[in-house]
């Protein structure tokens, strides 16, 4: 019974942490352990640095005129010569433009081939990425016939044409998630053994404390009462007079 009542929290907190059972990986845990920012990174670099772009379809507004009362319309803004000027992309008009499909499909093509990223995985994360989770066209569909000769310059705001991502661009956006990811990775990791190491110290100082007021306590070495259980305050000696006592 005692046994069982010291487990129970602990396998909480190893929960808490992540180290839950493989059915819930998926959905539970902290960033490294269950749960994945970026995968892959090259998809979100190519989605990060092309999703700027306006496309054909793009609608605008006036910044006075703009209601943001929706979570499926992405807002860009913009300042241009004559103002502030606001496009708004929607998942629809992404699915459905073969610019932003080709130029996004070849990106991953291209740059995920790098990262030693299987096709299915590219596919599973492009309906994800490509239009918010709306119905598009598949991945392999999207792949242009031929490849793009034009890179975006870095400058660019429209869309227009199939083209290169621009390669500084997306190698920015790659190292900046891959080290954002790397280091929430260290933090939660480093979370973690803080937390199970400081519940396994006091467990294993509780057992040492119980056994050695137990039947089993005389049976311990000397030392562990000395240095562990029972530890003096002051250098390694207590219950003994106080100097010049009486």
């Amino acid at each position: 019974m005692r046994a069982a009542i010291l487990i129970n929290p602990l396998f909480s907190i190893l929960q808490i942490c992540g180290a839950s059972p493989p059915s819930s990986a998926l959905k539970h845990g902290t960033i490294g352990m269950g749960i994945t920012m970026y995968k892959p990174v090259c998809a979100y670099a190519c989605s990060n640095t092309l999703s700027g772009l306006y496309l054909k379809c793009t609608t605008f507004d006036d910044m006075e005129d703009l209601h943001m009362d929706g979570t499926d319309m992405k807002v860009k803004k913009r300042m241009d010569m004559g103002g502030e000027a606001a496009g708004t992309t929607s998942p629809g008009c992404r699915a459905t433009d073969t610019v932003w499909l080709q130029t996004f499909a070849y990106c991953l093509k291209a740059n995920c081939a790098v990262d030693n990223i299987k096709e299915s995985d590219i596919e599973d994360v492009w309906q994800v990425l490509v239009a918010d989770g709306e119905i598009a066209p598949s991945y392999r569909s999207s792949i242009p016939a031929n490849t793009p000769t034009q890179e975006l310059e870095s400058d660019d705001m429209w869309l227009n044409t199939t083209a290169l991502v621009n390669h500084k661009a997306y190698w920015n956006d790659h190292q900046t998630l891959y080290e954002f990811e790397f280091q929430e990775k260290t933090h939660s990791l480093l979370s973690a053994i803080t937390l199970v190491g400081t519940v396994v110290i006091f467990l294993l100082l509780g057992g040492f404390g119980y056994l050695a007021t137990s039947k089993f306590g005389s049976s311990m070495p000397n030392w562990v009462s000395q240095y562990i259980t029972l530890p003096a305050l002051i250098s390694t000696r207590h219950q003994v007079p106080l100097p010049y006592s009486k």
